[in-house]
């Protein structure tokens, strides 16, 4: 990707050295000349560039107050030029990213245009990384269900896959998990244990019940707004009518 360059110096020859140089670099490309800072801040209100070569001493305005005229967000890279050494520490101050000493040859110049090489590749690489932070702090939070439970049981431990498991039954301050060969007990509410499930497949049907909808084999209806429940592993359960709402996208598929 080219490098647009503005050139900016009231003295027509030194523009045109200036000129003459770039023309000898492959990624640059010259996009306009100023003579002045009016000029500069004309230009850049109708066109945009990544760099500027400005000349500090100019009649009416100098380098820095066109500086002070310019209030863009994204302001191209400033590489001064000026005859005069006085004003280097000002010149970097304003976060210039070189001085350049008249007069200046085509190597002094290539150094110059390494560090606005290596500036633009670090300010693309920052910006880039902003819109990726940004992009992921837009996204919805991905919810992480549990997958797999690890139960401390008698001295041993089993490792017990949710999609394994058929039904949990409250049994006090206890969960019993219902597998197709067997059942573990383990020390939590249901109210804890819903919010690690992932309610796609877990629905509670009733205060002591919550099913596994891929081990549902059959349902009966047994009252009002009440249904028997066969599970996969040959377990019955019942819902509870304030529960209704939970099995009702079932009955209307």
């Amino acid at each position: 990707m080219n490098i647009r360059a503005l050139i900016v110096d009231d003295e027509v020859l030194a523009r045109e050295k200036i000129l003459t140089l770039l023309q000898l670099v492959n990624d640059v490309e010259v996009v306009g000349q100023c003579s002045n800072g009016l000029e500069v801040i004309q230009f850049l209100q109708q066109n945009t560039c990544d760099l500027i070569f400005l000349d500090i001493q100019m009649p009416e305005m100098t380098g820095f107050e066109v500086l002070q005229h310019l209030q863009f967000a994204d302001l191209p890279y400033i590489v001064f030029v000026t005859a005069y050494d006085q004003y280097a520490l000002q010149a970097f101050e304003v976060h210039a990213l070189d001085y350049l000493l008249k007069p200046f040859d085509r190597e002094r110049l290539g150094q110059t245009l390494q560090r606005v090489r290596k500036q633009i590749a670090q300010d693309r690489e920052i910006s880039q990384q902003k819109k990726l932070l940004q992009l992921m702090q837009n996204l919805p939070p991905a919810k992480s269900h549990l997958e797999r439970m690890v139960i401390k049981e008698a001295g041993k431990v089993f490792f017990v896959k949710t999609d394994e498991i058929a039904c949990i039954e409250a049994a006090g301050n206890y969960l019993k998990l219902y597998t197709p060969n067997s059942h573990h007990l383990i020390r939590e509410t249901m109210q804890s244990i819903m919010q690690k499930l992932n309610p796609q497949v877990f629905i509670r049907i009733h205060r002591s019940w919550i099913v596994n909808l891929e081990h549902i084999r059959s349902m009966e209806a047994y009252g009002n707004n009440e249904y028997v429940i066969y599970l996969s592993n040959k377990q019955i359960v019942h819902s509870g009518r304030s529960y209704y709402d939970q099995l009702k996208p079932l009955l209307h598929n």
